[in-house]
């Protein structure tokens, strides 16, 4: 199949028909630009592909490419909730997520104490394509959820996600976590999506193992937290098949 087929199949299969492509030839690279409007903002990103590559590994750069395309737009409601891509506009949930120091414990890293570390903060999620702020169906902002792809021997994905501890115990983690793996597997189209909690972090595990994840095994002390030094890090995974399954 040729390179230029390919993307336009994928562009069909992630319902990427209103996103400009452009695709520039030269005698030993493709070039692949792709354009999108979000948030008022215009943004632009670049693929190069150097076609002696064998064509396995062209195609496989190029699906990767698409699926964070596809990550961009891509909205999740459940019965409660919907996900949508992270905005500047969520700047004052997100102090009150990542200001309170029990959520820190839980997510890996050091309270945020100023406007300005958050703002940076905050730019960087926008920037990434599998960021995702987690809201009520009234718009309400109460926490957030990552995707971002994984080496294994297969197309592997791996989730995080955190919410203000107001809203802990309600159901709302497994509610947004169990939506977002059922979207990588059917929307997607990856092979396996893994999660991990410190050791410790019952309500955590209890999210995964209700999704129907494996436990994979803990690793000991390989973990940084910004506060706490190292930790262990319990994972869990579960493959399309045992998804279907279900």
């Amino acid at each position: 199949m040729k390179i230029r087929d390919y993307i336009q199949q994928l562009q069909t299969q992630y319902q990427l028909s209103e996103w400009y492509i452009d695709i520039q030839t030269t005698d030993d690279m493709y070039v692949m630009v792709d354009r999108w409007h979000y948030y008022e903002e215009d943004r632009i990103a670049i693929l190069r592909i150097n076609l002696q590559f064998p064509m396995q590994i062209l195609e496989d750069a190029i699906s990767y490419r698409m699926k964070e395309m596809a990550m961009r737009y891509m909205i999740v409601q459940t019965e409660r909730l919907y996900l949508r891509h992270t905005a500047k506009e969520d700047y004052e949930a997100e102090w009150i997520l990542q200001s309170n120091p029990n959520v820190a414990l839980t997510d890996g890293y050091a309270p945020i104490t100023s406007p300005q570390d958050l703002a940076r903060k905050l730019q960087q999620m926008i920037n990434d394509p599998g960021c995702y702020s987690i809201c009520l169906l009234d718009g309400t902002v109460i926490g957030h959820m990552s995707l971002r792809f994984v080496q294994r021997a297969c197309v592997a994905m791996e989730i995080g996600y955190a919410i203000q501890e107001a809203y802990w115990n309600q159901g709302y983690g497994f509610e947004a976590a169990n939506a977002i793996v059922n979207q990588c597997f059917s929307y997607l189209h990856v092979d396996m999506v893994i999660a991990s909690h410190f050791e410790g972090n019952i309500a955590s595990q209890r999210i995964m193992e209700k999704i129907g994840m494996q436990y994979e095994g803990c690793m000991r002390k390989s973990y940084r937290h910004d506060l706490y030094g190292a930790m262990d890090l319990c994972t869990y995974s579960i493959l399309k098949e045992e998804w279907i399954k279900k």
